[in-house]
């Protein structure tokens, strides 16, 4: 991903834009302001569209919220031109800034810099770094869009960063001074009592705003000393405790006692020591990521006495406990392993190693919590309990113990169950970032688990590097593994004795792939394996039967799926083995990571018990997909599609299972309770590679009485997504004869759809248009608006335009009423091509934006490149060729990805047009012979793909003056679109043919030529560059008289007429 650094921008303070030479841009609009600082907050990365309508908008969104930033965000395009991309992506925008070129980014950065620098002992960097940060703020941050909903909290929390960071830099130059051996008596050195009075007058400025900041007093007491002034250090003390009694009902802290003390002895000024984490190993590997949950870490451990890191194995708690431990402030910190103990009786043992055993200072004989209560009674620290799960009730007996009676100790424990006792909090360690399905490969380097994986590799392949040729080989590897930091570890390892893909490929045995840890490591750590089977092994045999049933879910259950798949009353035992970070529970969904899963499958199981346990799954999901078919077509269809693909695994688990297993009658259901979601949501690949091992199961046979329905819907879904063949045919029309004697379109209203289908796939035309007539009639509301969203297509084909616009008319109002999106979004996309014939291409533009915010919802990414390609073609006729190219990149990316041959092979046709048009005619022929390849095996209702590719190739040829190699090609264009039912591209290739024939020299057959596009199409069209140039050319070769008489016979003709002009051509 590149990242264009030419504009700097400024958010600590009123919004501030300059351009690389220092002119300044001045961004009127507080919205459109707002807009550009949440985009900055989150410079390079994506934002998602409703995170940037919420904090635009609020609780009170535009009626089109989603238009409505659209436009936020081409105004800002607008404004800040060439020199910064705003690009936009499936999951919402991005502003692709460098990191340094904005203010509040830089800021971060300076601070995090300053703090390693004071931790490691140098705080003459630390206060150089921090004092840089602190000037890069010009007033109160965010000061102009304070009144867009999103501001306010970002501006406190940015307010209180800047007031640490201040707290910090006091501290560096404090050290600084005291490393410089000031003196601590009246009689200070002349060059600290300047220095010293100024920070004296620094923190009594900021305490005056915040006077409830026990370090910032401490500081104060110090600097005071420093200079000479210890009589004053000590009335601030005093001056401390009023206002905490006062504000707070409170008494200094230790940390702030300890200062006073000291000063009273004479000692000089004493600082909060850096945090000495004892028991810390020291890592040799980098951290990647985690900044958010250390940062609440942090700021949990401030707030709170216990908090416990709490996932499944492999997650990386001890990693990010390791790391917060460097990071903590104050007090000491005691890193206590349990990990080696095998009992937990050694539970106080071990802390008391950890914490440093003074044995010669307590009574022989005491207990051993005791003598850790007295060692901790008096002490300031944090204790970090590490890997509890093992020795959890000794663990937890010992921190109540130690919170109830040591009042400056904090625990921090890590865990694969929670201590369960009362006060604690809670931090989830989540698997590491992953890139969502789908997600461009060029942004997939942000996530961490990518980063992770590439810098473990790197580290033992060296000149290991991410790029295209091994990216989703890496984003698969971290899918697959769940963004576990552990497996993909010995993931990278792995790629020291073998390519990254074969890597990838081996993961389906991934507990045999991924051994061979580190040698140091505890034995469980050292393979996958072994980390999930320490969690096994802690397991009680109900919780393990339990376990082993819910791997049967591939994508999680419900808590009523679940009771219904595994039996028995389960509530208990699943809150348990939720509580042992086997299963996780979002939103009501229970779901096991898929490494635990496929542990948990491969348990030893009962006789019997999987089949029993995967035929209750099948059934429990086949009642899902027959509740939600027919809500897919209405009011309810975004719900219930959401429902669907939350399921969606399991879904395909259980037809599997029924095909595998013989189970024709739950096979049969399913496909056709499938049919209609896998056509809503483009996934033409699964209903293409299922369906005919569904049907085959029947070897020929009639279905059983009562599936006669399920199986006319495997036929019509079949027919929808493969190559028309005579066993096809022969299919539709067993399929048309049962169902039609049977009258089970009443019963499924898509059963209706049959036979125009099977009209179509026949080539028999003629009685295409009664069939769909019929439709129209139905009693069925959808099914009429369906007809006539048909007809509409059939008046398209016979080059009645007007009548065609009329029908998608009437099947647009008649969805809308019905609440379908899907059909909506169909007569949207047929309308916003008429309006683009006419040269109303603000409108067709205007008509595709609409569509693609109700798609948007269905999750079909088809349909969004059917869209993204019709939008790309109106950008091209506006001549915006950048933007053109850009939305068919989108859509060849998503038809690459969802295996959509004949969308990806007419992006490829526009993505040519858009080369053609500019004169790169060998890169315009390159395209179309790959979009000729990509439509080899078509599908019913496809072929118009090929009329526009032969037409394609002409164009190019007759630009390179081949032009009897180019009207061969128009020729083919003819002959394809007369027997495919395709009117429009019979015109398309007559004014393509009208071009061949000016460059012959034969401008009347130009002009003729022309016309009769209009008869056969059943318009004219506006707007077009290369017709709109062949009516010029002729006019002017012919003037306007002679040109208006050849062109009015043209579009006297007849249809009929008309074609045999082509074919004399």
């Amino acid at each position: 991903m590149t990242t264009i650094e030419v504009m700097r921008f400024g958010i600590l303070g009123s919004t501030e834009v300059r351009r690389a030479e220092g002119r300044p841009v001045q961004v009127a609009g507080t919205r459109l302001r707002g807009l550009l600082v949440m985009l900055l907050l989150d410079a390079g990365r994506v934002v998602p569209v409703d995170r940037l309508i919420d904090g635009l908008y609020g609780e009170a969104p535009p009626v089109r919220a989603a238009n409505a930033l659209q436009s936020q965000v081409s105004r800002l395009r607008a404004l800040l031109g060439g020199d910064c991309a705003i690009e936009r992506t499936p999951a919402g925008y991005r502003l692709e800034a460098g990191l340094d070129d904005v203010d509040v980014h830089r800021f971060a950065r300076l601070v995090g810099e300053g703090r390693r620098a004071l931790a490691d002992g140098d705080p003459r960097r630390a206060a150089t770094a921090l004092g840089e940060a602190l000037e890069l703020w010009r007033g109160p941050a965010l000061a102009d869009v304070l009144e867009v909903p999103f501001a306010e909290p970002h501006a406190r929390r940015l307010s209180e960063l800047a007031l640490a960071a201040r707290e910090d830099r006091v501290e560096a130059e404090l050290r600084a001074a005291e490393l410089g051996g000031a003196p601590t008596g009246a009689a200070g050195s002349g060059r600290m009592a300047g220095q010293g009075s100024a920070l004296v007058d620094e923190i009594r400025a900021v305490l005056a705003e915040h006077p409830l900041r026990e370090r910032l007093w401490g500081q104060l007491m110090r600097a005071l000393a420093l200079t000479g002034r210890v009589a004053e250090a000590l009335a601030a003390y005093e001056d401390a405790r009023t206002v905490l009694a006062e504000k707070l009902g409170a008494s200094p802290s230790p940390d702030l006692a300890a200062v006073h003390m000291a000063l009273l002895r004479g000692q000089g000024p004493q600082r909060a020591a850096p945090a000495a984490a004892s028991g810390v190993r020291a890592q040799l590997t980098s951290f990647i990521g985690r900044h958010d949950e250390i940062a609440r870490a942090r700021w949990l451990l401030k707030e709170r006495r216990l908090v416990t890191m709490i996932g499944p194995g492999g997650a990386g708690k001890t990693r990010l406990a390791t790391e917060v431990a460097t990071v903590l402030d104050g007090p000491q910190v005691c890193f206590v392993e349990f990990a080696p103990l095998s009992s937990g009786v050694d539970v106080p043992q071990a802390v008391l190693a950890a914490i440093g055993d003074d044995r010669a200072t307590l009574p022989l004989g005491r207990d051993s919590v005791d003598r850790v209560l007295d060692m901790l009674r008096h002490r300031s620290a944090v204790l970090i309990l590490d890997n509890c799960e093992h020795v959890v009730h000794e663990a937890a007996h010992l921190a109540d113990a130690v919170l109830a009676a040591c009042p400056s100790v904090t625990i921090l424990a890590t865990s694969r169950e929670q201590l369960g006792i009362t006060g604690e909090v809670l931090l989830p360690v989540h698997p590491l970032a992953m890139p969502p399905e789908g997600v461009p490969l060029d942004q997939a380097t942000d996530y961490d688990a990518v980063r992770l994986f590439a810098d473990r590799a790197a580290a033992v392949r060296p000149g290991f590097t991410l790029d295209l040729g091994n990216l989703h080989h890496v984003v698969s590897i971290c899918r697959t593994l769940d963004g576990l930091p552990l497996a993909i570890e010995l993931a990278a390892a792995r790629t020291r004795s073998m390519p990254v893909a074969t890597v990838a490929d081996k993961l389906n045995d991934r507990f045999r792939l991924l051994t061979g840890g580190s040698r140091t490591a505890l034995p469980r750590h050292r393979t996958l394996h072994a980390v999930v089977a320490w969690s096994w092994d802690l397991l009680d045999e109900r919780e393990r039967s339990l376990a082993r049933r819910l791997s049967v879910f591939a994508s999680g259950a419900t808590l009523e799926q679940a009771e219904r798949v595994c039996g028995g009353d389960i509530v208990d035992t699943l809150a348990a083995l939720v509580d042992k970070s086997l299963v996780g529970e979002v939103d009501g969904r229970y779901r096991m990571l898929e490494t635990i899963r496929v542990f948990c499958a491969g348990r030893p199981v009962e006789a019997g018990e999987e089949a029993e346990f995967r035929h209750a799954h099948a059934q429990c999901f086949l009642d899902l997909v027959e509740k939600a078919e027919p809500h897919l077509r209405g009011l309810d269809q975004v719900t219930w599609i959401q429902r669907l693909i939350e399921a969606h695994e399991d879904i395909h688990a259980a037809l599997r299972w029924a095909i595998e297993s013989g189970d024709v009658e739950t096979a049969l259901r399913l496909v056709a309770g499938l049919a209609w979601y896998w056509w809503l949501r483009g996934l033409r690949q699964q209903g293409r590679e299922t369906t005919p091992r569904v049907l085959a199961l029947m070897a020929g046979r009639r279905p059983p009485a009562g599936l006669e329905a399920a199986y006319g819907m495997c036929v019509l879904k079949l027919a929808m997504v493969a190559p028309p063949s005579d066993e096809l045919l022969t299919l539709l029309a067993d399929a048309d004869d049962l169902v039609g004697s049977l009258g089970l379109t009443e019963h499924h209203p898509l059963l209706a759809m049959i036979r125009p289908v099977q009209a179509i796939a026949e080539g028999d035309y003629e009685t295409v248009t009664p069939a769909v007539l019929r439709a129209t009639t139905s009693s069925d509301p959808w099914v009429r608006s369906c007809g006539h969203l048909l007809l509409g297509y059939v008046r398209i084909g016979e080059g009645q335009a007007t009548e065609a616009e009329t029908e998608f008319g009437l099947a647009l109002d008649g969805f809308r009423r019905h609440g379908d999106r899907w059909g909506m979004v169909q007569a949207m996309l047929k309308l916003a091509g008429m309006s683009g014939w006419r040269g109303d291409h603000a409108s067709a533009i205007a008509a595709i934006t609409e569509a693609l915010e109700l798609v948007r919802p269905l999750d079909s990414p088809e349909d969004t490149a059917f869209l993204l390609i019709k939008q790309a073609e109106e950008r091209l006729r506006l001549g915006d060729v950048a933007g053109s190219r850009a939305d068919l990149r989108h859509a060849v990316d998503i038809c690459a990805r969802i295996q959509a041959p004949e969308a990806h092979a007419l992006a490829l046709c526009v993505l040519a047009e858009t080369y053609r048009v500019g004169g790169e005619l060998t890169d315009a022929g390159r395209l179309y012979e790959r979009a000729s390849a990509e439509t080899a095996d078509s599908v019913i209702g496809a072929e118009e793909i090929h009329t526009r590719i032969f037409v394609g190739l002409g164009r190019v040829a007759a630009a390179e003056n081949r032009l009897e190699e180019a009207i061969d090609f128009y020729r083919q264009a003819f002959a394809r679109a007369s027997s495919t039912f395709d009117q429009p591209g019979l015109a398309h290739g007559a004014e393509a043919m009208a071009s061949a024939s000016l460059q012959a020299g034969e401008a009347r057959q130009a002009a003729t030529l022309l016309g009769a596009a209009t008869v056969l199409r059943g318009m004219a069209t506006v707007g077009d560059p290369d017709t709109d140039s062949a009516i010029a050319r002729a006019r002017a070769v012919l003037g306007d008289a002679e040109f208006d008489r050849a062109y009015a016979a043209g579009a006297a003709m007849t249809q009929e007429e008309a074609f045999a002009v082509l074919l004399k051509i």
